[in-house]
């Protein structure tokens, strides 16, 4: 028992070794690209040549992230990090890439689609519950949070919640990363869950935010 314990304690310290290998080699290559992403802003670009830039930087390092087994979100937020503290041109980056931001989410809704199962008729409805039950808390927090922080003669929408129906992009660039990660009928179950809450919840957001504005314009 003894030996069988050394055993597994030695496979548990190679595995450690080989994700702190990958980590660094990983942080190593994204500080490069990052340094060579800030050579080529050295001289005045066009919005076009910036956006090139950008998407071959992330492909590239999103395509190495891959090949040493790690998540491209985890490069991603790496690139993001270096961005903002080492450049200069962070604030003409970030406005270029709310430019591609709505693409995409189109580019990732395909991928997803692609791949997608649907093996039971209770995944939508599971994912109806899922978002009355997520609308019944963003909008319980939300008049929690506006009682509380409501001053003498201030007046906040009580059902601020319905403001914060919106899913975004992030949870479907989770979802897609989970999905290329593990194959098997539960993870068609979870993809089809959270994809159809996803979509109910952003077309239900955009009618009920735009109520919320129009009710709180005075």
């Amino acid at each position: 028992m003894f030996f069988s314990f050394g055993k597994v304690s030695a496979a548990n310290l190679w595995w450690l070794s080989e994700v702190g290998n990958g980590f660094i080699i990983l942080l190593g290559s994204c500080l490069g690209l990052v340094l060579l992403l800030a050579f080529f802003l050295k001289e005045p670009r066009q919005e076009s040549e910036l956006i090139l830039l950008l998407l071959s930087t992330v492909t590239l390092g999103s395509g190495l992230s891959s090949v040493l087994g790690m998540s491209p979100l985890f490069f991603t937020f790496l690139l993001g990090l270096f961005l903002v503290n080492m450049s200069r041109e962070k604030e003409r980056l970030y406005q270029i890439l709310i430019t591609v931001e709505k693409p995409a989410y189109v580019l990732l809704l395909v991928l997803l689609g692609a791949n997608w199962r649907l093996y039971s008729i209770w995944v939508p409805v599971l994912a109806v519950a899922y978002c009355v039950y997520r609308g019944i808390v963003k909008v319980g927090a939300g008049a929690i949070a506006t009682r509380i922080a409501g001053t003498a003669g201030e007046r906040l929408p009580g059902l601020s919640g319905l403001g914060l129906l919106h899913q975004g992009g992030l949870s479907l660039a989770m979802l897609l990363d989970f999905q290329r990660g593990f194959s098997s009928s539960g993870t068609s179950w979870v993809v089809s869950l959270v994809l159809i809450g996803v979509l109910l919840n952003d077309i239900m957001g955009l009618f009920l935010t735009e109520r919320l504005l129009r009710n709180a314009t005075p």
